[in-house]
C-alpha cells in the first residue's frame, strides 16, 4: 500500500479509502488512485481485509455510503421496506446488514421512462455508488445493459441472463432432497409434483432435476409426471390428479394456497410446499430464508468493494443458502 501511495502522491489512508471507494473522497482522488493502484498491480491482502472488516462490524459504523438495489422488471416495484412478501424480506435483510456495515441501501428501477443504461450509470457514479444488489425478477428473461466497469455487482436470484455475475440464490436443489426425504418418511409412495412454466426456467429447472433424480428411487408406475402448465387452477389440476391419484404433492414456483387461492388441493392429500408462506407457520416444507440472501449479498458485495474488483468477474460464483425445514 505504501508504493501506491509513493507512486499516486498521497498518504496511505488515501489510499485505504481509495480502494475501499469510500465517498469520503473526492471521485477524481479515488478514480486516480485507483488506476495508479491498477497499474502497480496492487491487490489487497484478504486476511488484513477480513480483519479490518470484522473489527469495523464490531463497533458503531461510520457512514461508508450507499448501495444500489436495482428492479428490473416490468412492473414498477412496490414499497421494498413495507413489501409482506418474499422479495420483501429479501430486502429487509439486504436493507438491516448495509446499516449494520454502515451503509445505506437505496432501490431504484431501471425502466423508469426515458431513462437508459448509460445515463442511469453515469447518475450512481455521480452519488458515489458503486456497489449493485440486482433484485429478483418476475420473468425469467432478464438482460440488465449498465457500465459495469462502474460498479461491483451481486445478483439476488437465477434471473438474469446477461450479463453473468456473482449471485446469491436458494439452495433449490438441496430443498427438493430434503422435502423428498421427509415425504418418504411418512410412507407415501406416488409423490406428484406442481410447478408453473416460469418457475422452471427461474430456477434454472433444478427443483425439476432433483425431483426426476429422487423419482429413480420409486418404481417405475410410481413415477407420475410433472404438472408444469403456464397457471396452476383448477381446471389444470383436477385431471392431472383424477389420472396420477397421488397420496403427496410437492408444489414449487408459488406459496400455495394463495390469496386468494387460484386451487385447491383435496384435504385427504398432503401437501409440501418449497417455498413456505410463513416461518412457524401450519405450512409443511422449506422456508426459504430471504432475509439471510439479502444479507449474505450485501457481504459479498462490500467485500468485492474492498477488494477493488469492479467490472464483470472472470469466473462468477454462486453462493447456495439453504431453507429451513419446518414440520408445520
Amino acid at each position: 500500500m505504501q508504493d501506491v501511495a509513493e507512486a499516486a502522491g498521497v498518504h496511505r489512508t488515501t489510499v485505504s479509502l481509495a480502494l475501499r471507494d469510500s465517498p469520503k473522497l473526492p471521485a477524481a482522488t479515488r478514480a486516480h488512485v485507483q488506476a495508479v493502484a491498477k497499474r502497480l498491480g496492487y491487490r489487497p491482502d484478504p486476511l488484513v481485509s477480513a480483519l479490518m472488516t470484522a473489527r469495523v462490524s464490531r463497533r458503531h459504523p461510520v457512514h461508508q455510503g450507499t448501495l444500489a438495489f436495482l428492479s428490473n422488471d416490468t412492473k414498477r416495484p412496490p414499497d421494498w421496506a413495507r413489501f409482506p412478501k418474499s422479495y420483501g424480506r429479501l430486502f429487509r435483510g439486504a436493507a438491516e446488514r448495509a446499516t449494520e456495515r454502515g451503509y445505506d441501501l437505496a432501490p431504484f428501477w431501471l425502466r423508469e421512462p426515458g431513462l437508459t443504461g448509460a445515463m442511469f450509470s453515469r447518475q450512481l457514479s455521480d452519488r458515489g455508488i458503486h456497489g449493485l444488489l440486482i433484485a429478483p425478477h418476475s420473468g425469467s428473461d432478464n438482460r440488465i445493459d449498465l457500465d459495469w466497469s462502474r460498479f461491483a455487482v451481486v445478483e439476488l436470484g437465477y434471473n438474469l441472463v446477461e450479463p453473468q455475475v456473482h449471485r446469491v440464490v436458494h439452495d433449490y436443489f438441496g430443498a427438493m432432497k430434503r422435502v423428498w426425504h421427509e415425504v418418504l418418511a411418512r410412507g407415501h409412495q406416488r409423490i406428484g409434483f406442481l410447478l408453473p412454466e416460469n418457475a422452471v426456467t427461474k430456477t434454472r429447472h433444478l427443483l425439476r432435476a432433483a425431483f426426476i433424480d429422487a423419482q429413480q428411487l420409486l418404481p417405475p408406475d410410481a413415477r407420475l409426471p410433472i404438472l408444469s402448465p403456464p397457471r396452476l387452477t383448477q381446471d389444470v389440476i383436477d385431471p392431472w390428479l383424477e389420472r396420477g391419484q397421488p397420496d403427496a404433492v410437492i408444489i414449487g414456483g408459488i406459496q400455495y394456497p394463495g390469496s386468494p387461492p387460484s386451487f385447491r388441493i383435496p384435504r385427504r392429500i398432503p401437501v409440501f410446499n418449497l417455498d413456505c408462506v410463513r416461518r412457524g407457520g401450519g405450512d409443511v416444507g422449506i422456508f426459504q430464508d430471504w432475509p439471510a440472501m439479502g444479507a449474505i449479498g450485501v457481504d459479498l458485495l462490500i467485500a468485492q468493494m474492498g477488494r477493488g474488483e469492479y467490472g464483470l468477474p472472470a469466473q462468477p460464483y454462486s453462493v447456495l443458502v439453504a431453507g429451513h425445514w419446518q414440520a408445520g
